[in-house]
């Protein structure tokens, strides 16, 4: 099975807290790996007819979707999974933290 993990991009500039999104994707990556799937990374920003054209281009069989926000928004996060489901490719859902 080919998975696609879809994240935010980060840049070097980014905090701690932001770039831990790396960390979440070579943690997948490697589990995949191991479960014996083949995946392939694409990083989303708010251009999303490029994340689409990269999408198209290497047709997963679901999308591992680690995308915390875009544009610096986390309510602009959702636009990514309004993407995979315009394009119905199949996804896993993020659920937020629990606030106390």
């Amino acid at each position: 099975m080919h998975v696609v993990i879809l994240h935010n991009a980060v840049s070097p500039d980014d905090s701690v807290a932001d770039r831990d999104v790396l960390i979440q994707v070579e943690a997948v990556s490697a589990a995949l790996r191991e479960l014996g799937h083949r995946s392939s990374t694409i990083q989303c920003t708010l251009d999303l007819a490029a994340a689409r054209a990269r999408l198209a281009e290497v047709t997963p069989d679901v999308v591992f979707n680690l995308v915390e926000s875009l544009g610096g928004s986390d309510w602009l996060a959702a636009a990514a999974t309004g993407l995979l489901d315009t394009l119905a490719i199949p996804y896993t859902v993020r659920r937020p933290r629990p606030s106390c």
